[in-house]
């Protein structure tokens, strides 16, 4: 059974001329609603006009989209003082049922809560002893009735006044601030989550007339599970369009409170569409509110009657830090004239610690013949700071402005960095063995180290090195009167092979060394 509570909250007409933000936060009142969204009335129930009640809709709006609460509208109107119910209405009144207003209150906020101190109704009452009207901006000694409508509804969510940093919650009256400001967003989502679009997906091989997908992860910050109305809705903008449009949509009803999942829509590309760079963006919606904040974009080409085809890519084999590895593409002409002469495949690369794709060079293929298919190639210097781990790379042919070919298939291939420390063992074919550790820099195909070993009669350190060609390192341990040749073979997480001490004390001795990242 549900417990009646009233509970009030005020505005007073005082001007707020200034105010000093702290470190603390939005204050709340303790109350939300259970669910997800919650209907309003937006037509003035006493005393209103059309002017107030589309005022009252923008003031529903400057909230949604801020979290995972939303509020929807229905053109009609409902008595703020009547029972409590689903209703939710507004009204101008010289009295807030029944009750008077203090001297400087400009509007009431009164709710409904059930046993489990959840919202079940809340209504606004607006003090007719003030002026009004609707307007933007300062100055005016008319109340406008927007930007108060926003504040309490900011109450009718669950949140309180706050006085010490910029908010629309302020108990007084502002002049400057018409919106909710980071304070107020930052309570909301407190109360609610916000759903929120992490990332977009990268489109490839996109042509006219055919479908493409379009991909978006989605996340349920929320404390409950996602509407069966939520979904997210893409747009898509490119040459020759005016504006951004809406191409589709894909359900994400059911997602759980803390949850991310992959969502995707099969966008249908017209027939029509010019070549060129296009963009797209995502956002989750209810039926007709926004859910969440728009999406980064991601950029994709689209091609149209191709002229050329990436065929395949090659292995990359033996790619280091610090070294050029080549990147090469199949590429057909599959046009009925040479390639132009300003033609070239690019190519791009991604790996760890990369944020997105990167484009790191090309090659011309200015003159390909019509139905010929070559071999094209770049040299790619890795650079030396790169992470080792698995890359991916892709190709596609352009001209100077435009794609004239869709996306090849992916290619990943390793690189190795042999910088770093290692440590392992060396093992004697003749005086036993010890422990190694070996620190490695490497710049370009050479490197030097610090080693360290015991168990050895000889040498307890030295300083090596050498030269890197593919994976195979060569070099040498020099350390007073004796020199240790090595030959090694390395992965990026293992180096292994053999030495052989060709000076010194220990003089003839070879063996094995094993070390590991």
């Amino acid at each position: 059974m549900n417990v009646k509570l009233l509970i009030i909250r005020l505005l007073s007409v005082f001007l707020m001329i200034c105010v000093s933000t702290k470190a603390s936060a939005y204050n709340l009142t303790g109350a939300s609603w259970p669910d997800a969204t919650t209907t309003f009335h937006p037509n003035g129930f006493r005393g209103s006009n059309s002017s107030f009640n589309s005022a009252f809709i923008e003031a529903l709006n400057q909230w949604n989209g801020l979290s995972s609460f939303s509020f929807s509208s229905i053109n009609a109107a409902a008595d703020p003082c009547g029972a409590p119910n689903s209703t939710r209405g507004w009204e101008f009144n010289s009295h807030f049922c029944g009750s008077s207003f203090g001297i400087s209150t400009l509007a009431i906020t009164v709710f409904w809560l059930g046993a489990a101190n959840e919202l079940i109704d809340a209504d606004i009452i607006f003090n007719t002893a003030h002026p009004w009207d609707v307007h933007n901006g300062s100055g005016s000694n008319i109340i406008d009735f927007r930007r108060v409508t926003t504040h309490e509804l900011g109450h009718a969510l669950g949140l309180d006044h706050e006085s010490s940093n910029p908010a629309i919650m302020h108990p007084l009256y502002s002049q400057t601030i018409e919106m909710p400001q980071t304070d107020d967003i930052n309570g909301l989502r407190a109360i609610y989550g916000v759903s929120t679009v992490t990332s977009l997906w990268r489109v490839s091989d996109a042509q006219c007339g055919q479908s493409s997908k379009l991909w978006a992860q989605v996340e349920n910050t929320g404390s409950s599970a996602l509407p069966s109305d939520a979904r997210v809705r893409f747009w898509v903008t490119g040459p020759g369009w005016s504006g951004t449009h809406w191409v589709g949509e894909a359900s994400v009803a059911g997602l759980a409170p803390g949850s991310t999942k992959w969502y995707s829509y099969n966008w249908s590309i017209p027939s029509d569409a010019q070549v060129g760079i296009y963009t797209y963006w995502a956002q989750v919606w209810t039926t007709s509110v926004p859910r969440s904040l728009w999406s980064a974009r991601e950029d994709f080409s689209v091609t149209c009657g191709s002229e050329a085809q990436v065929m395949s890519l090659s292995e990359v084999n033996g790619a280091q830090c610090g070294q050029s590895s080549t990147l090469s593409a199949e590429v057909e002409n599959t046009g009925s004239s040479a390639l132009p002469s300003d033609a070239r495949v690019r190519f791009w690369v991604t790996g760890p610690g990369w944020s997105g794709t990167h484009w790191v060079g090309e090659a011309s293929v200015a003159s390909l013949a019509a139905g010929s298919t070559q071999s094209y190639s770049y040299d790619w210097p890795v650079p030396s700071g790169a992470q080792a781990g698995t890359y991916r790379y892709w190709a596609q042919v352009w001209t100077t402005s435009e794609a004239i070919s869709s996306w090849s298939k992916v290619k990943t291939f390793e690189v190795m960095c042999i910088t770093g420390n290692w440590s392992g063992s060396w093992v004697s074919s003749s005086v036993g063995g010890g422990s190694l550790l070996v620190n490695i820099t490497q710049s370009g195909s050479s490197f030097s180290a610090t080693v360290s070993m015991s168990g050895s009669p000889c040498l307890s350190s030295g300083s090596l090195s050498g030269t890197i060609t593919g994976n195979n390192i060569v070099g040498a341990i020099v350390s007073g009167g004796n020199t240790i040749n090595f030959t090694l073979t390395f992965t990026s997480t293992s180096v292994s092979g053999t030495y052989s001490v060709t000076a010194g004390a220990c003089a003839g001795d070879t063996g094995t060394i094993s070390l590991n990242k």
